[in-house]
């Protein structure tokens, strides 16, 4: 890789995404803050947590077309200069309406980042899997940072607008140091993807697929011009989604993988609000709890998950284990809620620890054999953004929502609140997290009997069946 090209990719792929996922953690850092400063419902809150992930959500289609139409350079300097400038907002207002929609704004340029780092490193490095691990990674050292900055800045008396404004400093500094960079290295062109070593055809349908839902590509493209180099949605079969979820074992392959991260996600947004309620902790030892934790379980799961060889012959008899760590994270999930039930904190701790180690433990294994399920390379290409989609709707939407949501309408319903019963009001979010540990094993029972409904197809396969 040239030097030009590494700079710009440590610059505005990696940096920008570091700072940009900050905000996830930030907000997770500061959230009782916030909502004892603006008297937030449980409800309310749990849709600000999510509002920039479903701007993301809904936004890819859109970058993916805009890409294809005019200069990344433009683009990326716009999106990020109004990612910078609401972030600095959010940090200065406490009104919810503005709260909510400045969080939104986030979350659609943040959908523009995404799309364009994909396509850029697969246009400018080719098949090269460090640099796409190094983008991946950002998400969790920014997630890390903001939950750092934020938690012990509020633990010690700084407003939690400190956190997002020093986040909107850093998004500006990025900001300044792409102008000096040529446009010619944002292209993201099929032009560029020759160069770069990777096909035309896998561009574009990296191009396409790399986003959300199908019917709105096809709706939103109907009246463009078809002549864009990237789009080639109208050269797809009517039938290819319908082709890629019906295969079972893809589909729910891929659902487990967003359950995975909807428990990630659920458990670490409330966990602060959790422990400092149920068990009294100060705001830094729980911020240090959620920093040593959850990591120290992902580690585990994935040196357990590292055993794992993949192999069309083996498939069964690996998702036979997948089933059993599933089943581990229910197990977790179970000592947790006892955990809460006697106000026995270290009994907590282990039983999230097994519920991370679980989960963490199936998600690479189980993304690879999803893929793997679809032969054809544009099915490939194609369950990648469904399996996407789903991650980003099931996992980073309603992981912050939907726990919340169960709390206020327990809330409602009893007449009680998180000061007069805690255990009560905290126990069904946590309650509503720890279910996907449920769903989870559900479908990944699910996804071994469609593997081993293929299997018994196959003569020479048949022993592994008996094993």
């Amino acid at each position: 890789m040239e030097s030009g090209t590494a700079l710009t990719f440590f610059v505005s792929c990696f940096g920008v995404q570091v700072f940009m996922a900050y905000n996830g953690g930030a907000t997770q850092g500061t959230i009782d803050v916030i909502q004892a400063d603006g008297g937030w419902t449980e409800t309310s809150i749990g849709l600000l947590g999510s509002m920039d992930k479903i701007g993301m959500t809904v936004s890819s289609t859109f970058w993916g077309v805009m890409l294809s139409r005019y200069p990344a350079k433009r683009l990326l300097i716009m999106g990020l200069g109004i990612n910078a400038l609401s972030t600095f907002l959010f940090g200065s207002m406490t009104q919810h309406w503005a709260m909510l929609l400045t969080k939104l704004t986030m979350g659609f340029t943040e959908g523009l980042q995404w799309v364009w780092s994909q396509l850029w490193i697969l246009a400018k490095v080719g098949e090269d899997p460090l640099f796409m691990n190094l983008s991946g990674a950002s998400a969790g050292v920014g997630n890390l940072l903001g939950t750092v900055v934020a938690g012990f800045g509020t633990a010690q008396g700084l407003p939690y607008g400190f956190a997002f404004h020093f986040e909107a400093c850093m998004l500006f500094s990025f900001l300044f140091a792409g102008l000096v960079f040529s446009k010619e290295e944002y292209r993201v062109g099929t032009q560029d993807a020759t160069e770069g070593g990777i096909p035309q055809r896998l561009m574009q349908h990296a191009a396409e697929h790399l986003t959300s839902p199908p019917t709105f590509i096809r709706d939103f493209t109907k009246g463009l011009d078809r002549t864009c180099s990237v789009m080639v949605m109208e050269a797809q079969p009517e039938m290819s989604y319908s082709e890629v979820w019906n295969n079972a074992l893809y589909r729910n392959s891929a659902i487990v993988v967003a359950l995975n991260m909807y428990l990630n996600m659920s458990i670490q947004f409330m966990w602060i609000q959790l422990f400092t309620n149920l068990f009294s902790l100060k705001k830094q030892d729980a911020v240090w709890s959620l920093l040593l934790v959850p990591p120290t379980g992902a580690i585990a799961g994935a040196i357990v998950g590292s055993c794992f060889k993949i192999k069309e012959e083996t498939r069964v008899s690996v998702l036979r284990w997948l089933l059993a760590l599933t089943l581990l994270s229910v197990l977790g999930a179970g000592i947790t809620m006892a955990g809460l039930a006697s106000s026995s904190l270290w009994v907590c701790y282990l039983g999230l620890f097994v519920v991370f180690m679980g989960s963490t433990s199936t998600t690479g294994s189980l993304t690879c054999i999803s893929s793997a399920a679809l032969k054809d390379d544009a099915l490939k290409s194609l369950g990648v953004g469904v399996q996407q989609t789903l991650v980003n709707f099931i996992g980073l939407a309603l992981g912050p929502f939907l726990p919340h949501a169960v709390m206020g309408a327990v809330c409602l319903v009893t007449g009680e609140n998180a000061r007069t019963a805690p255990h009560l009001i905290y126990g069904s979010g946590a309650l509503c997290c720890l279910a996907g540990t449920l769903f989870a094993s559900l479908f990944s029972a699910l996804a071994l009997r469609a593997a081993a409904a293929g299997v018994s197809k196959d003569a020479g396969l048949q022993p592994l069946l008996d094993s």
